[in-house]
């Protein structure tokens, strides 16, 4: 049951792609979409990954937009808020209906984030 379970995850995650939430992209992340690949109307979803569902990722990450000006402040805070780096991270995604690992929406929307070049 539990590799059926992995498998069809696995089908899922190929064909579709906190707090303030934020994340970046890790060795669990869920597919190979990038920032802006589907319609905004896809709610991306803050998920544990297999396959010891104890790491996070963004799924459906391709359903974030830029980041609007008026939100770039919040989401250098957001993505650097456990970093002592103040500029390690940057936003470079926002979604208005990103949901947290609960399903509900994130309070302020959710931002995707990439270590700072």
């Amino acid at each position: 049951m539990k590799k059926n379970f992995i498998g069809m995850l696995a089908v899922v995650a190929s064909a579709a792609a906190l707090t303030a939430g934020c994340a970046t992209s890790s060795p669990g992340a869920i597919g190979t979409e990038k920032v802006g690949d589907f319609p905004k109307g896809l709610s991306p979803q803050y998920v544990k990954t297999p396959p010891e569902f104890t790491q996070f990722a963004w799924w459906n990450r391709g359903s974030f937009q830029a980041v609007p000006e008026d939100k770039a402040a919040a989401g250098q805070e957001a993505c650097n808020k456990d970093s002592e780096d103040k500029e390690q991270f940057k936003a470079v995604g926002y979604h208005s209906f990103a949901r947290g690992p609960d399903s509900y929406p994130i309070k302020g929307g959710g931002f995707y984030c990439e270590k700072a070049k």
